[in-house]
């Protein structure tokens, strides 16, 4: 699944930058701050009664020093992405939905930072 166009839609929503302090497949070690968008699990099902739609999920991880700063953004990403029927250019999401509220997840980064989770059911079809 091509995840760019999420962070796209995320960068336009919010004042997060592409590269800056919004990734995708993977964020800087140095990165104190930023939101990774990764796929979780092993690839998209397909759907074989109606061609060119897909089901699967992705993950937002939020990364902060700080706990309320980092559940603020993560709340903010949780509304964002609960879509239906957004046209993000490369595909049509008929529904993106969070499938828990933000949690927080230990032992991915060094020090003292913060990251929250949230996985996304996530259903699309190809434009």
């Amino acid at each position: 699944m091509r995840l760019e166009p999420i962070t796209d839609y995320i960068e336009q929503e919010t004042d997060l930058t592409n590269g800056v302090d919004l990734f995708t497949h993977s964020m800087p070690a140095g990165a104190s701050t930023g939101v990774l968008v990764v796929t979780e699990g092993a690839g998209n099902r397909v759907d074989h009664e109606i061609k060119g739609i897909f089901t699967g999920r992705y993950q937002v991880i939020v990364r902060d020093k700080n706990y309320g700063a980092a559940t603020q953004r993560a709340y903010e990403l949780f509304n964002m992405l609960d879509l239906v029927e957004e046209d993000l250019g490369v595909y049509v999401v008929t529904y993106s939905r969070p499938r828990h509220t933000p949690i927080p997840i230990g032992g991915r980064s060094n020090g003292d930072l913060i990251e929250l989770s949230i996985n996304f059911e996530f259903r699309y079809r190809m434009t």
